[in-house]
This record gives structure tokens, sequence and C-alpha cells, in this order.
């Protein structure tokens, strides 16, 4: 939004989850540092992070998948820093780190607990109270960060978490030792996924029978995302990739890992791994499987690059070969470790499915307003026919009514402003959740449009507003305007 405001439209819009992916990098390498890596396992780690499917295909998106990953970084970076010297200024800074996460996605709560929790308990045994003192200062800092986002909801929604309804839908139902199993295998599942149909029905399979032998339906209602239903299949869409190079990796490094446990117990990695471990569990105890949970995972990920690049250069780094000096070995393995992962990364970086860098309907040579539909081409024809219909009305005040579960609103917003006029005013009307109540009051009470745009009202011919009354004028796919006579 304040690229938007800066710059007056939305060409930097992408920018953000770029640059939080650079600092996430930034800060892994620092925590890989703190964990006690080299200057070769800490640009492993980078390597590692930067290799990762998702964060590939997420570095380009609006979403906020790494804007977490980085704030959950800097977390994590900060009580590391607490752990070894209690100092008001990372607290400040752990506090802020906090805060921001919790303020940018709910998964924070998740991922974030264990290592607070590690903290406390660390720092309880040695400073007391100090350590009381600090935590709950890092606490309220965090707290005071959201203060307006609960008050907020907390005077729509009588909760300060948001619409109870929303949570209720994504929170598991049921939460016992099958519903926890059920919820981790399918979570990794996501991450299984090959080009061949054959393999992923079978994996399936196998996973049905799984959750047979449990006695839970592999699709149950408690555990599973309103209407969604378990599959496995390979893309390289943003919401949808795996990363099963990463998590193949991940699990040869803790196989590495916990046979030579002893070596480790040294450093951090033990708490480091508990902890990433122990916020993945929360997540799958806590909420229900969802179809797009690979790119919720994304922290998970570039949180573990630190000890996916430790273990695997300190346990195939010592390769016995008398003919090479020890550097050499050194480097032939970096270096290997290096091709291996780039080569990987070709499908992701070209080939993500809204924006293509190659081929047929690349960004290149796909016109802009094309793009915003990327995802839903079904719709394009109808926004910009709605909009075309409008200009000719020289309408500038519109209202808008979304009767759909997840009806576009934005593109219209861009259409408006490019084609209609610049000083457009665009209000959603005729709403019927909770946040109606405001419908009464300053700046909403004393809109009234020229016409209405309305998305998925098929049938309606005429449309009541605030005793005025709109009729069907346009027409086309799920869109209808509705206009005064």
């Amino acid at each position: 939004m304040h690229f938007q405001i800066l710059i007056g439209n939305d060409r930097f819009a992408n920018v953000i989850q770029f640059l939080t992916m650079i600092g996430s990098f930034t800060g892994i390498s620092m925590i890989a540092m703190q964990l006690g890596a080299n200057r070769k396992e800490q640009i492993l780690t980078v390597l590692v992070a930067a290799t990762i499917p998702m964060g590939i295909l997420q570095a380009s998106t609006t979403q906020n998948d790494y804007v977490v990953t980085f704030w959950l970084i800097c977390l994590v970076y900060y009580l590391m820093l607490l752990n070894k010297r209690l100092r008001i200024t990372y607290t400040l800074a752990a506090g802020s780190s906090l805060g921001l996460a919790l303020l940018t996605k709910a998964t924070a709560y998740l991922y974030a607990f264990p290592f607070l929790l590690y903290f406390a308990l660390r720092n309880l045994k040695t400073h007391k109270f100090r350590s009381i003192t600090h935590s709950c200062f890092l606490i309220a800092l965090a707290v005071i960060l959201n203060l307006g986002y609960y008050i907020r909801n907390l005077q729509l929604f009588g909760y300060p978490f948001g619409d109870p309804h929303i949570v209720d839908i994504c929170r598991n139902q049921l939460m016992n030792a099958q519903s926890l199993t059920s919820n981790l295998i399918r979570n990794i599942a996501i991450h299984v996924a090959l080009p061949s149909k054959f393999v992923n029905t079978a994996t399936y399979n196998v996973i049905k029978i799984i959750h047979a032998n449990l006695g839970i339906n592999i699709n149950d209602p408690a555990t599973t995302f309103s209407t969604t239903k378990f599959h496995i299949y390979f893309s390289l869409h943003e919401d949808f990739s795996g990363n099963l190079i990463h998590l193949i990796l991940l699990m040869l490094c803790s196989i590495f890992f916990f046979a030579r446990v002893k070596q480790w117990k040294k450093t951090d990695m033990v708490s480091y791994y508990a902890a990433v471990s122990g916020g993945f569990l929360l997540f799958c105890l806590y909420l229900k499987w969802q179809p797009w949970h690979s790119r919720l995972h994304l922290p998970l990920f570039v949180l573990l690059s630190p000890f996916i690049a430790m273990v695997l250069w300190r346990s195939f780094n010592p390769i016995e070969n008398a003919r090479l000096s020890s550097i050499r070995r050194n480097s032939i393995f970096f270096f290997s470790i290096v091709f291996f992962l780039m080569f990987t990364c070709p499908p992701w970086l070209f080939y993500n499915w809204p924006k293509k860098l190659v081929g047929p309907g690349n960004i290149f040579t796909t016109s802009r307003i094309e793009q915003y539909f990327s995802n839903r081409w079904d719709v394009k024809d109808s926004y910009v026919g709605a909009i075309d219909f409008l200009k000719t009305k020289r309408c500038s005040d519109i209202g808008i009514v979304l009767l759909g579960e997840d009806d576009f609103e934005y593109p219209f917003v861009v259409l408006i402003q490019n084609q209609v006029s610049d000083s457009f005013r665009l209000e959603h009307v005729n709403v019927n959740n909770i946040s109606s109540k405001y419908s009464d009051v300053p700046p909403f009470d004393n809109f009234n449009p020229c016409a209405i745009l309305c998305v998925n009202g098929e049938g309606d011919n005429r449309l009541l507003f605030k005793g005025h009354r709109y009729v069907k004028e346009w027409s086309s796919g799920s869109v209808t305007v509705f206009a005064r006579p």
C-alpha cells in the first residue's frame, strides 16, 4: 500500500515479497553464524534457502508468506542474541519482530511459540527476575503493535483475532493422536508430488491405507478445510508447489543429525531444530489440512536451511582421498552442492504458472491487464466488458456487490482507474455480513452510486439500495451492471 501511494500505481506491489526474501537470506545466514556455521556453511545456508521452490514462486507474488518469514527470522535471531546476553536493545528488536510477524500472518503465533518458550525457560534458570522482565517487555511490545488490530476486531466481531466463524473453519475440530498423525502425513505429502500421475496415485493410495489403519477418514471434515479434498499432484503454481528436493535433504540430514546428535550438543542446533519442529507440530495440531499449505510452510523450510547446510557439510564433507588436499576436497564438495541445488531451480524460476518467464503466455508477451487475470482467465471478458460499459455511462461513483465466496475485486479497481476515471469512488453496498453496521456512518452514509457492479448475482433484474431502484443494463458471465433508470 505504501509503494502504491508513493508512485500512484501497483507496479512495485510485488517488490515487497522480493525485498523480504533478500532480507530473509541475510537473516538466515546470521542465524547460521549464531549456530556456529563457518563461512562456507553460511553460503550453503543462503543457497538452500534461495532454491526452495515455493520461495522462488512467492518472491514475485503480492502475498505475505515471505514477509512473515522475514519477521520470524528477525525474531529468532534476536532471541538467540538474548540467550547469550540480556540487552534491552535485543529485547526491543525481538518484540518488534514478533509484533510485526503476528500482524502479518496468524501462522506466526504457531511458529514463534516454541522459540519464545525455549527463551523463557532457558533464561529463567540463569537470570530469573531479569528474564521475566525481558520476557514481559517483549510480549508487551508485540501486543502494543497489534493493539489496533485487536481492538478493531473486538469492536466488530467481539473476538480479537478476527471473524470467529473463519477461525472455526480453519481450526481442527478434532485434536488427538489420530488427527495429528493424519495432518502430519498430509502436510508432508504436499511436498512429495512428482510429475508422474502413476507415482502420485500410488503415494495417495498408500496414505489412504495408513488413514484406514488409523481409523480416520482421509477427508474428514473435522481435519480438512471446507469442501477441499486431499490429493497429490505436481504443480508449478505459486499456491500449490511442493519442495520435494528440500524435503529429501531435510529427512536425510535429520537421519545423520540423530545418528551423531552427541557432537551437536555443544551447539544450539538441538534446541533450534526442536523449536522449528515444534512449530510444525503445532501447525498440524491446530490447523485443518488445506491444499495451499505448502506456501504456509515456507517459514519452516527457510528456518531449517542452516540445519540442512551445516549437517550436510559436516556429514559428507570428510571424503577420504589421499590424492586430494583438504582444501581441494572441500571445494569439490562445496561446488557439487551448489550446482546440484541450482540445477533443480529452473522449472520454478522460468515456468511459474501465473508468471512464466519463457514460452507462450510469458510475462513479456502478455498485456498487463491480462496478467491481472492470470489465475482466473474465465472472468476476464466479463470484468473488462463491464468497465467498458461503465465508461459509456460516465459513471465514477460505483457500488459493488460480491455474492461469491472468492470473487475478484481488485481488477475492478485497476480497470476503473485506467478506463473510467482517476477520481472514482468504489464502495461495497448491500453488505449482508456483520460489518454492515458501519454502512450508516461516515463516509459510507452519503454514498449514492450511479451504477452498481454485481458479481455472481445471476437472475436478478433489479437491485435496491437506500430506497433507490437500480435496473440491469448490462450482463456477461458472472458480472451484472445495474444503473439508475
